[in-house]
Parts: C-alpha cells; structure tokens; sequence
C-alpha cells in the first residue's frame, strides 16, 4: 500500500482544497519512451516520458475551476474492462472482478487486497488530479470522509513530457467497512476533478500485495512526537543497516544490479528506485524527499536532475501503514552520467515527519 490525501468538497466541485482521507497506495512511477499519439483527436509532440511524474497529496493546494473540467464531471459513462484503455473525459464507472473473496483475518493481515490503477497517460505540464471511488452512486458521489472514496492521484506541473505512471490503492478495510468482502467483483469510478489535457487510463485491476495496514497501535505520548522537518542533521549509513528510523537527513549507496545499459534495454525495463517497507502512524502528515547522487550539503531544487522525486501522505487515521515508493531513475541517470556506475548515492530528506517513521530497505528493480 502506499499514500493518502485529502478531504472537505461537494460534488462534482473542481475548485479542490485537500481533504483528509484516502489512502493512495503505492504510487508507482514508470517512463518509457513516447510516440505520436495518433489514438485520440489531438497531436502530441514526441518527447521523453519523464521518470519521476507523480508527486502525491500536496496540502493545501488549490485548483482553480475551469468550465470545460466541470462539464467532464458532470458527464458519465459505465465502460467495460475489455474497453480499456480509456480516456479520461468523464466520471467512468466499470466492474472489476476480485481474484479472491471472504478470505480469513490471517490472509488479510498478510496480504493487503489492492486496486491497481495502470497505464495512467498524460502530457505533464499541467496539474492533474482525479478521485477513485469504490461501490458508490455516481450520481451521489461521497465525500473523502466516507468508505466509499478509495484515493486520489494528484500530479503538479512539471514539463511538457508525456508521463506514464501507475496508482495502487489498498482496500481490504474499505471492502469490509462497506459490507462488501464477500462480492466477486466491485464497482470503480474514476471522476476526473482537475484534467486540462487528454488522459489515459490503460487497465484496472486487483492485485494482493505483502503489506497491510496493522490494527491500531498503542498511543503515542507527547513527548514522543516530534518533527524533523527541514532537518538540518545528516548521516551516511550502509545498507545493511536497514530498516532505519528517518529521523535525519540520511544518504545511503545503493548497488545497482545493470549497468552500461542500450537503448533497447532502456525502453524494455525501466530502472526503479525501490523504497520498501515505509512504516508510519498515519494520522500525521508525512513528506520526505528521495535525491540520487546529490551533496546532502547542497541539495538540489526539485527542478534538478538529482531530485528523483517525494512521498507525501496526509492524515489519515490512527493506523499504522507499511508502504513502499518506486521511483524510475533510467532518464535521471542519464541526465547524470551515471549509468556506468556500479551504485547510486541516495539521499532522504525528511521534510514533515512528526512521529517515527521507519524505512525497511531501499534497492534497485527493473520494470518491464
């Protein structure tokens, strides 16, 4: 599982301040290479899919209204899994089977049930937020505070790259606070709050992840919260070390498994930046920043090669969450001249942190 956000509007409102539900899973940043897309009525330019395209939950942004996205969410259409991929141009409504159902409090504890949301596909030069809903009345939309809002996924504007990119959403509890563990399949609804360009969604589907929400754990004194956000203390650890406690500034090298990669091999697996076993009591907000190669002295702006990318989580409720970050570092590392090199220097920089979080291991993957 992975991230959250929001709460606080009326349906179908565009004008959106972040809320306080949702668990965004495990958002999973991916790029390839782009071509004209000839598939919808508009031209693209051909440019590189960027690596690190989404940055989730933002607080306290704004966005502003616009007349053609209020008429999107007004709009809706019940599409059919066969049809997908799909376009984003209004509230979408499809049944998604489960692999499972009823499973036992022991398979739910190892195994989180997780809405995967793929192929996501947009031009990233304006900000994109969309919300996921889970067997609830398109036409009575619920609220962030209510179960039946799973997520959302919220893009800020970067450049004008074509992005591809993933959102997971864990479910397990939401299915059993809506009476619904036992149905065969579920009812997803996409309602698009801030899309000025043409998305993509490519497929929807249930996966089973190894990580769970724990029940909920013993309370925290106050004086054992505390913050380091803008921390000025750094360290370097071995990786051996993990899991560790982010509790400063910590830079970490990291072997990578390939390098000297073509370009072929480039454009059939991304390189990802795997940050696995995030665990944090979630009615805090959470926001640390991931560099690769960066002086922990100086550290880049987000505008940077360097900057690979951030997890953002708002408050939620008082559970305790074991997540993970997958950040694609092909391009980054091409913007460095790292690709020969044996490892990367990471470096987490804990920006809101105001009760312990623990990461368990970082490690480099290759995603097809």
């Amino acid at each position: 599982m992975s991230m959250i956000l929001i709460p606080h509007y009326s349906t179908p409102s565009i004008c959106y301040s972040f809320p306080n539900k949702t668990l965004i899973s495990s958002a999973q940043n991916r790029s390839t290479r782009a071509t004209h897309n000839n598939d919808q009525n508009h031209q693209v330019s051909v440019l590189k899919f960027d690596r690190r395209n989404v940055l989730l939950g933002l607080g306290g942004l704004t966005l502003v209204n616009h007349p053609n996205l209020a008429r999107a969410a007004e709009s809706k259409k019940l599409v059919r899994l066969a049809e997908f991929p799909t376009a984003l141009d209004s509230v979408i409504s499809v049944m998604v089977p489960r692999p499972r159902r009823s499973r036992s409090k022991k398979e739910k504890e190892e195994e989180e049930e997780v809405l995967s949301i793929e192929g996501i596909e947009f031009v990233a030069d304006k900000a994109v937020k969309f919300d996921v809903h889970v067997n609830d009345d398109e036409d009575d939309l619920s609220r962030p505070s209510e179960s039946q809002f799973a997520g959302s996924l919220v893009f800020l504007p970067q450049s004008r790259k074509r992005v591809r990119t993933s959102l997971h959403l864990g479910i397990t509890d939401l299915l059993e606070d809506l009476g619904a563990d036992g149905e065969s399949s579920i009812k997803v609804t996409l309602v698009p709050r801030y899309v000025q360009r043409p998305i993509t969604i490519g497929r929807i589907k249930i996966d089973e992840l190894g990580s769970k929400m724990s029940e909920t754990p013993p309370a925290l004194g106050e004086s054992e919260a505390y913050a380091a956000a803008e921390s000025t203390s750094k360290k370097v650890v071995e990786i051996t070390e993990f899991p560790i406690t982010l509790d400063s500034v910590i830079s970490v090298t990291v072997p990578r498994p390939k390098k000297c990669r073509t370009k072929e091999e480039k454009e059939e697996e991304e390189e990802v930046l795997a940050i696995q076993g995030i665990e944090f009591v979630a009615d805090e907000l959470v926001k640390f920043d991931v560099h690769v190669n960066d002086d922990e002295d100086d550290l880049s702006r987000p505008d940077n090669s360097e900057f690979a990318g951030s997890f953002v989580y708002l408050p939620h409720r008082r559970k305790t969450v074991t997540t993970s970050l997958r950040l694609g570092i092909t391009d980054l590392l091409d913007d460095l001249g790292a690709d020969g090199d044996d490892s990367i220097k990471v470096t987490l920089v804990p920006k809101c942190v105001k009760r312990p979080v623990t990461i368990g291991k970082l490690k480099i993957e290759f995603l097809k």
